[in-house]
């Protein structure tokens, strides 16, 4: 913090962004009009995206983070896209499958034109 202003107290971008981004997070900020504020310059709507994205970025692919979700909202991982939904709700799997039995209890595997289930 570099000083106070009437009620208000200077900050830096990145203090900013860290407090704003659990707020994000949580939806918080709802309804509060920033459209016109500005900090070192920079718009805080543009301040808070960043830090949002930054804080998402943070989590993906990482144990409990976000996944990223392709353009056409798939799941990816790796930036793979794996699996979707068509326009009628169900579920496709978008991988390429093995096309011998992998020798894992579970794992799915392409016979031709049959998925199979390895017996392990």
């Amino acid at each position: 913090m570099s000083g106070t202003t009437g009620n208000f107290v200077s900050v830096t971008l990145n203090v900013l962004a860290k407090q704003v981004a659990p707020l994000i997070a949580a939806a918080q900020l709802e309804g509060i009009n920033i459209s016109g504020a500005v900090i070192d310059g920079v718009a805080v709507s543009d301040a808070i995206l960043d830090a949002s994205k930054t804080a998402l970025d943070g989590q993906k692919d990482t144990a409990s983070g976000v996944a990223a979700l392709s353009a056409d909202l798939g799941l990816m991982l790796n930036g793979i896209e794996v699996m979707g939904a068509s326009a009628d709700g169900h579920l496709l799997i978008k991988v390429d499958l093995p096309t011998t039995d992998p020798g894992i209890s579970g794992a799915l595997w392409n016979n031709g034109q049959y998925v199979m289930v390895s017996a392990g």
